[in-house]
């Protein structure tokens, strides 16, 4: 069953972009690999221009390029034969900087696992600081370690309970290595893979959880700093919840009524009283049942909320900014919007449409913009939808992107460290992963390079504080040091200038450290 976690736990993620793991870099949209090059040419006494592009960056320094047709990762130009400029700069809104010209995915890439692949989570299992992927499938679960640019070794299967239909990710003993746990609906227990920390796992050690484990949640329920597990059992109807020793086992399971066949649960605070609480999403009655947490493992009986017919996943985010987790639920309608009253009550749901028989939805900044966004997984569709935020409560019509055969589960992260939040799409009947990279193309600035008989102004359209522009007589050292000159805002434009009056003196500009 597909799986949207969202922790409110560092040490605990799941198959949503919300819960990558904390070991894994920060997404590099700020910080991507550097790809320079040189253009060199002569300019004459007119003003010339550079065009940047807020992902061609290299620690907090944003490079921009020619207007020219040229590579767009090229720094250097010729302001003159002896002179050099090197035109880059720090946008000072990364937020806005990022949003993208054209949202959207590249091709599917497929990488084989085991038969009929049901739920997908992420993590950094071998500690190389590159995203890893675990499924769920009828072999038990499959276990493929990233490269780091897009693309994964061939999956090594673990053996786990009889149909094993969910798969979460945290560190359940303690030791600061990822384990995994997965709900095995053929029986009535719940196994643990803990981690060697090399993208390796100890056998499995299966703890009962009751009838027909669907779906699993990972928090700290109890406050004592150890992960504990919530279980949606679909059959005849509850939420287990296994308080963690600490070492991998766990307590016996507490049993909490839910709705009709739940299929899917996450976990968020969602009365802002900084306890954990539960959302279950349930299959047979259309509902989603709400459980708001008591903070010392137990929880309050569960409250109701009306969704589309057959609601098959949920997740977590701030659809509307207001600091308060709100849900999205995939069912046979669309996706439907549930805004967050910040008591732990919720508003009437509000549908959204996207393919047929959607299964899975997680939540990611997929253009860029600071907002939310969704993705889909449709099952009949054979398409994932992507639904992008306007940051008030409501999403833009969905634009699909194909997949593999019968898409099931969803999984995000940052697969290639461009930065971008790409998707790993777990497909049923082609037993494969679909990895859809991120082809987000933000919008070009546009800089201005004036050059001068002893001076170089360098200008962008962002009227903020907090830049420098640095000289340095050689690019292969890093002894860049502020250059005299001065800043100023001109016409809605932030200008720096400074004096160009030694011979092959390079200029740029950078933010500050904060």
């Amino acid at each position: 069953m597909p799986m949207a976690v969202q922790p409110l736990d560092r040490r605990a993620h799941a198959g949503s972009l919300a819960g990558v793991d904390p070991r894994i870099p920060v997404p590099r949209a700020l910080q991507p690999r550097a790809r320079d090059s040189t253009y060199s040419r002569e300019l004459g006494p007119i003003t010339e221009r550079c065009k940047c592009n807020p992902y061609d960056m290299h620690g907090r320094t944003l490079h921009c390029a020619h207007e020219q047709a040229m590579n767009p990762s090229a720094l250097l130009r010729a302001l003159r034969a002896a002179a050099f400029v090197l035109c880059s700069l720090f946008h000072a809104d990364p937020v806005l900087a990022d949003v993208c010209s054209a949202p959207g995915f590249a091709a599917a890439l497929a990488f084989r696992v085991g038969k009929n692949p049901v739920s997908v989570a992420v993590g950094d299992f071998d500690n190389d600081g590159k995203p890893d992927l675990t499924v769920a499938n009828s072999a038990g679960v499959s276990v493929l370690l990233g490269l780091g640019d897009g693309t994964f070794q061939t999956a090594i299967t673990y053996g786990a309970g009889t149909y094993p239909n969910s798969v979460a990710v945290g560190d359940f003993d303690g030791d600061g290595k990822l384990d995994l746990a997965a709900a095995n609906n053929g029986s009535t227990t719940v196994s643990v893979l803990l981690g060697r920390g090399d993208g390796g796992f100890r056998a499995a050690v299966d703890s009962v959880a009751g009838s027909a484990p669907y779906a699993l949640g990972v928090g700290d329920f109890d406050g004592d700093g150890k992960l504990d597990l919530a279980v949606a059992c679909s059959f005849p109807g509850y939420v287990s919840v296994l308080l963690g020793n600490g070492d991998g086992s766990f307590q016996a399971a507490i049993r909490y009524e839910a709705g009709a066949y739940p299929d899917s649960v996450v976990v968020g605070d969602f009365n802002s009283d900084s306890k954990p609480d539960l959302v279950v999403a349930n299959f047979n009655s259309a509902t989603v049942s709400v459980l708001l947490g008591n903070g010392d493992g137990t929880f309050q009986a569960a409250v109701h909320y009306g969704v589309g017919e057959s609601p098959f996943s949920v997740a977590v985010g701030d659809f509307n900014g207001d600091g308060r987790p709100d849900l999205a639920v995939a069912d046979s309608a669309g996706v439907s919007m549930l805004l967050s009253k910040g008591d732990g009550t919720f508003q009437a749901a509000v549908n959204y449409p996207v393919g047929s028989y959607p299964t899975s939805v997680v939540v990611g900044d997929f253009d860029g913009d600071g907002k939310p966004d969704l993705a889909v997984a449709n099952f009949n569709s054979g398409n994932v939808s992507m639904l992008l935020g306007r940051g008030e409560g409501s999403f833009q019509a969905a634009v699909n992107y194909g997949a593999g055969s019968a898409p099931y589960a969803l999984g995000g992260g940052d697969f290639n460290g461009d930065g971008k939040p790409d998707l790993a799409v777990a497909n049923k009947f082609s037993s494969d992963i679909s990895v859809l990279l991120c082809s987000c193309v933000p919008p070009e600035l546009e800089i201005a390079v004036a050059p001068g008989n002893a001076a170089v102004t360098v200008s962008w359209p962002s009227p903020s504080a907090g830049f420098v522009l640095q000289s340095t007589a050689s690019l292969s050292t890093t002894d860049w040091q502020p250059a005299a000159g001065t800043m100023r805002t001109n016409n809605g434009r932030l200008e720096a200038t400074g004096p160009l009056n030694q011979s092959k003196r390079y200029f740029r500009l950078r933010k500050q450290a904060d």
